[in-house]
């Protein structure tokens, strides 16, 4: 999957705050390809994936357990499934043909890093990805402060701090 901006805080200073929330679940949202209404269906016979079929019932799901297996059971209907945590895009648009399944996983790791030319919700740019980036787990964090540090002569460095 290419990347996403998921969050971009601009003009960062020496010892800026920019609060932000990541416990919100993923949610997936789901498009047919003709504007088709779709249902998302748990189905428990397809070890509890989720089934997309035509209806009018809900086109948008969450799930604790940050996987996603989708069925798409349209006939001749590709759709288009996006995923997000708090408003905001985490992977590409993702296609699935009639048919055809596929399974949607996030761990709980938040990639930080610096770059140019970021914006929220697209893509990232191959070329905008060569400053350092470090993955920090999540997992178990209710609150914690992300500390930027070094610039300059000193290389960056990304790290938790006051994890509860």
């Amino acid at each position: 999957m290419e990347p996403v901006a998921w969050r971009v805080f601009e003009n960062i200073g020496q010892g800026d705050y920019h609060p932000f929330q990541f416990e919100e679940l993923p949610e997936m949202v789901v498009k047919s390809s003709k504007g088709t209404g779709i249902n998302i269906l748990s189905d428990l016979s397809y070890s509890q994936s989720y089934v997309a079929k035509p209806g009018i019932d809900g086109d948008r799901v969450t799930s604790s357990a940050f996987t996603f297996p989708l069925i798409n059971q349209f006939h001749r209907e590709r759709i288009h499934v996006e995923m997000s945590k708090g408003g905001n895009v985490l992977i590409a648009p993702v296609r699935i043909a009639s048919g055809d399944s596929a399974i949607l996983q996030f761990d709980q790791t938040l990639w930080v890093g610096l770059t140019e030319r970021a914006k929220e919700g697209e893509i990232m740019k191959e070329e905008a990805l060569f400053y350092t980036h470090t993955g920090l787990s999540m997992a178990g964090v209710q609150t914690a402060e992300i500390v930027m540090a070094g610039g300059g002569a000193n290389p960056l460095s990304f790290s938790l701090r006051n994890v509860t």
